[in-house]
């Protein structure tokens, strides 16, 4: 939608559903909203140290490998995402992610100051 910005769209959104790994879903979990990722195990190669979080964010169903598999997790939880995306288990998961891999603060730029000044 040209007429609307990602952040808005992110903002008003139920539920967001993605098919490659990119930014918008280190922000997407970051801000706590439901998010669906299918991508091909084939195609993506990740590093062995990255493997760990991959296989729980698939145990928790924000990551599948397939369309098929996120669109039968989709319908199961479409009456009811908040009950899956709230639920201790996905938030536990969601939580380790965010914070190794997205991690926010409001302070930001006083930590990386303070970073530089360290050097």
């Amino acid at each position: 939608d040209s007429k609307n910005n990602m952040t808005h769209i992110i903002q008003n959104s139920k539920l967001l559903i993605f098919d490659h790994m990119g930014t918008t879903i280190l922000e997407t979990l970051s801000l706590n909203k439901p998010t669906v990722i299918f991508i091909d195990f084939n195609i993506y190669k990740f590093r062995d140290s990255f493997l760990d979080i991959l296989e729980e964010l698939q145990d928790c169903n924000i990551l599948h490998n397939s369309p098929i598999s996120a669109a039968n997790h989709i319908n199961s939880i479409s009456n009811d995402i908040d009950s899956w995306w709230y639920s201790e288990s996905t938030q536990s998961i969601r939580n380790k992610f965010v914070d190794k891999y997205a991690k926010s603060d409001k302070n930001w730029d006083d930590k990386l100051i303070s970073l530089f000044e360290g050097l």
